[in-house]
């Protein structure tokens, strides 16, 4: 399996796969970045070491694996696309807050 040139777009026979067909098996890529689709669990295995880059346009680390070919079932061809993003939780804020206009007020102010 490998990256398609230009992006990937449905097929006219997309219109026969109303459904995701659940017997769909299939698995693709190399020993560093990987994936297992079997009916309606993904697994996707990726190597930080070799594959952990600043996403585009969000400015977050993550994986960013473009329109893989997974697999064709019938006349419907299926692909890939596979971002993982890691999000930082934000920086915790104290729970005191100052109302600086509120200090002439006080005694001594």
């Amino acid at each position: 399996m490998g990256v398609s040139s230009g992006r990937p777009r449905p097929n006219r026979h997309a219109y026969l796969a109303k459904d995701f067909p659940e017997t769909l098996v299939t698995s693709g890529g190399d020993e560093s970045l990987n994936y297992q689709l079997d009916g309606s669990r993904l697994e996707v295995f990726a190597d930080l070491d070799k594959h952990l880059t600043v996403l585009e346009g969000a400015k977050k680390l993550g994986v960013n694996w473009h329109d893989v070919r997974a697999a064709t079932h019938g006349l419907v061809r299926f692909y890939l696309r596979m971002v993982i993003a890691f999000t930082p939780t934000p920086a915790r804020s104290s729970d005191v807050t100052w109302e600086h206009d509120v200090l002439p007020f006080l005694p001594g102010g």
